[in-house]
């Protein structure tokens, strides 16, 4: 089977995105965090263009 890891909870600022990556997260979710910032997609993009 081909699972994927998705890293959820917690991402509230572009380093955390960055944390769940590193540790193997393929996908990212953002439920909190977008709500508090509506800009955190942009910013996560911005400081990690290749992600």
């Amino acid at each position: 089977m081909d699972w994927k890891i998705i890293g959820v909870g917690g991402v509230t600022v572009p380093k955390d995105f960055k944390e769940y990556r590193d540790a193997g997260a393929d996908v990212v979710m953002s439920a909190t965090g977008a709500m508090w910032n509506p800009y955190l997609a942009k910013e996560i993009k911005e400081a990690y263009p290749d992600a």
